[in-house]
């Protein structure tokens, strides 16, 4: 509101927010794989469940390691919608 012209719009001009299910390809637990010489992986792999389990992650997936199809959760037209 504050840098565009009255009437103005910004493009592109719909912003949709889309969920989607990925492999355990593209998640990285390397760090796991040698803690000051010893192999922590299967200590990685349940840290690593919890944390998917309680927390949404925005991550660059390649399409080959999505699995599920994809969900809109939003949908935001961005020359209607203000601040408040």
């Amino acid at each position: 509101d504050n840098y565009l012209r009255q009437g103005g719009c910004v493009l592109p001009d719909i912003a949709r927010i889309l969920v989607a299910g990925c492999d355990d390809s593209c998640i990285s637990l390397a760090f796991w794989d040698d803690v000051e010489g010893f192999s922590m992986k299967t200590v990685g792999k349940k840290m690593l469940e919890k944390d998917m389990q309680s927390k949404a992650h925005v991550m660059n997936v390649p399409g080959g390691s999505i699995v599920t199809s994809k969900a809109l959760v939003n949908e935001m037209d961005l020359c209607k919608i203000s601040a408040e």
